[in-house]
């Protein structure tokens, strides 16, 4: 059931981490787990594969060369040289196409989206008194909770990064519950703090802050290096074709899309950890911001901040909405029903 908008903000003021907000999430596709449905099964790539690459060739190159060679001199043989090898029907085409949709409906998701989809249906599931009794849904979270040095850590350091991040963009940076989508059922998000505005007092972006291990620390400082180099190359590169317009002039926007800073940085994290970028594109959609800076940090590193921006990106949150939705589905219709 989708929460009314006064519930919405009843949950949003929760403090992060304590037993309300911890039921709040109950049950519930999360941003920090959102990646876990956003995974195709093997069924799903070969069913989207297929639809793309189209209707395909029934020989092989050396199969058409034997049967080709078998007509040389005969009438036959510019022609069929001419088409070239076999070619499935339309008909054959679009029953090969339905066999992979049932391989789909058989096998609709990976197995470890599978597992974490039967974590949330057991939640769904909970007794009512192991929910709502504090003592009882304590016993709960320890024996579903997971803790480690590294998880501590983050826990323990992400304020700190959070008041350096404000103080760097001179903004004010506030801490949230947990969001519950207002549209979309089963769904919420708990970013590590809003951004406001200066005049309006309104959230502008979101921010997702990352304590790691410093060898993973300088390995995202250096990858986001390697990408602020090649997007000057393409700033380079273009001015060079277009002397007309000199550097004061300049705009990002005057790149092709791919190559434009926000989308090189996008591109880098959905590559080295696209659970971030998902994470990221759920703070932007569950919290109604335009971005979510990701933050980095280690305070035993030289330069111990860095800041990338992932910009919303709504062709990426569709189909995040269309997974979320199908998962709910599927829980309700064949865990639950």
């Amino acid at each position: 059931m989708i929460p009314t908008k006064e519930q919405i903000e009843e949950i949003a003021c929760l403090e992060q981490r304590s037993l309300a907000w911890f039921r709040a999430r109950l049950g519930c596709i999360t941003g920090s787990q959102v990646y876990s449905i956003i995974k195709q099964s093997d069924a799903e790539k070969a069913l989207h594969k297929a639809i793309f690459l189209g209707i395909q060739e029934k020989e092989s190159k050396v199969e058409f060369r034997t049967r080709l060679a078998t007509l040389k001199g005969t009438k036959e043989y510019e022609r069929i040289k001419k088409e070239g090898p076999l070619k499935e029907t339309q008909e054959e085409f679009n029953d090969r196409i339905n066999m992979l949709k049932e391989k789909v409906i058989e096998s609709p998701f990976t197995d470890s989206t599978m597992s974490y989809i039967y974590s949330l249906a057991s939640e769904r599931n909970l007794r009512d008194v192991f929910v709502k009794d504090d003592e009882f849904f304590n016993q709960y979270l320890r024996r579903t909770s997971f803790s480690s040095n590294a998880i501590r850590w983050g826990e323990e350091t992400e304020a700190m990064a959070r008041l350096q991040y404000s103080r760097l963009i001179e903004r004010e940076v506030i801490e949230i519950g947990f969001y519950r989508h207002s549209k979309v059922d089963w769904y919420g998000d708990s970013p590590d703090g809003l951004v406001i505005d200066n005049v309006s007092g309104k959230p502008i972006g979101a921010i997702e802050i990352k304590c790691p291990k410093s060898e993973t620390w300088i390995r995202y400082r250096h990858e986001f290096n390697k990408g602020r180099d090649l997007y000057n190359q393409f700033v380079t590169k273009f001015m060079e074709e277009h002397p007309e317009i000199d550097a004061d002039s300049f705009n990002d926007n005057m790149l092709p899309i791919e190559q434009r800073f926000d989308m090189v940085n996008a591109a880098i994290l959905k590559r080295i950890k696209p659970e971030y970028y998902w994470q990221c594109q759920s703070h932007c959609e569950c919290n109604n911001v335009d971005w979510c800076d990701f933050i980095f940090y280690d305070q035993m590193q030289k330069g111990e901040i860095g800041i990338i921006r992932i910009n919303r990106n709504q062709n990426d949150i569709n189909y995040m909405l269309e997974r979320i939705e199908k998962v709910n589905a599927y829980i309700e219709n064949e865990i639950l029903k």
